[in-house]
Formats: structure tokens, sequence, C-alpha cells
């Protein structure tokens, strides 16, 4: 067995340093069962929750925060839809 100086077991990869994004993650997270289909369903509510004031004849207006320059007013409820991002994956993807 080759043992390396500690320098070298210290040093991270040059790959990871140039492209951090490109690192694989090989572990899955699954879930099944009424918990998974509990957590899409409540992103499924806030989403819908967030598009039916955008919608019919008296169809509010909604200001979307970007993290760029000013604000957007919106009343289309495809762009409101688009621009939530929910950090609970199992949400996002309701």
């Amino acid at each position: 067995m080759l043992r390396l100086p500690t320098v070298f077991r210290q040093m991270r990869p040059v790959s990871r340093v140039l492209a951090p994004h490109l690192t694989r993650a090989y572990a899955k997270d699954v879930k099944f069962g009424a918990d998974a289909r509990a957590l899409m369903l409540q992103g499924v509510d806030l989403l819908a929750d967030a598009v039916a004031v955008t919608m019919g004849p008296k169809g509010r207006t909604v200001i979307i925060e970007q993290s760029w320059g000013s604000p957007k007013v919106t009343k289309d409820g495809v762009t409101v839809a688009k621009s939530i991002d929910l950090k609970d994956k199992y949400k996002n993807i309701g």
C-alpha cells in the first residue's frame, strides 16, 4: 500500500476546483407512499394558490422578486408558476 504525504491528501482534484458543478453524486433520495404524495401535494397547493389570484376577469397582478434588476409585475399565471422554486425538492416536483 502506498501512502501519500499529507500535503497531497489535503489537495482537492483540479477538476473539482475548476468545475464544481460537474462533480458526481451517486446517492439517490427516493421516497414512496403517502409521505411522498403529501409533499408533492403541498407543492401543488402552494403553486395553485399563487396562480389562482391571476385567473379570471378580475385577476390581480403579482409582483415577482428577481435576483437581478427590478421586480416583475405580471398578471400571467404561467410566469408566476415558472418563477416559483421551492427548497424542498419533493414539493418542487409538485
